[in-house]
């Protein structure tokens, strides 16, 4: 197999784990939701079973809090995708994942703690979205996963 032949490889492999990802990123963020909407038909089972209408009247129904989880959820992926964006201005346009955690921990513009997981692996998921929409791309160099910004669909390069 011809060098040429490994790198194709090497870039289909690298195409089809990022896609993996973002579907796995949904996935598990459609089994938060259940999760959620489970633990609060537990909650109003609940009440129903305790019969006490004064108890049922009493309690505030979670569905604002489902929401409000919802919408808190999408702002701290809204925040890494901004920090993912300013540290790749600061690193020139390309970088790995752990360039670019140590560009955003530097500034101070997100805070891993809320994604309850590594930064870096917080990072790859959010370019792997970001790929999807168009404005990350991913190459492989000596097995390293090299991502691109690019700046309204044009690669940025400063």
């Amino acid at each position: 197999m011809s060098s040429t032949e490994q790198n194709e490889l090497r870039r289909s492999l690298a195409s089809i784990v990022v896609s993996l990802q973002s579907e796995l990123d949904e996935l598990l963020l459609h089994k938060a939701r259940i999760k959620l909407r489970m633990r609060t038909l537990r909650r109003r089972l609940g009440v129903l079973q305790a019969g006490s209408a004064r108890n049922a009247a009493s309690r505030r129904w979670p569905k604002k809090a489902e929401s409000m989880q919802a919408r808190e959820m999408s702002r701290s992926q809204e925040k890494l995708w901004r920090a993912c964006r300013i540290a790749f201005l600061d690193l020139g346009g390309t970088a790995t994942a752990e360039e670019l955690y140590s560009a955003i921990a530097r500034r101070g513009s997100f805070s891993f703690a809320a994604t309850g997981n590594n930064g870096v692996t917080a990072i790859v998921r959010t370019l792997s979205a970001l790929v999807q929409l168009g404005e990350v791309s991913c190459s492989i160099n000596d097995s390293d996963q090299k991502w691109t910004y690019r700046a309204g669909g044009r690669i940025l390069s400063l």
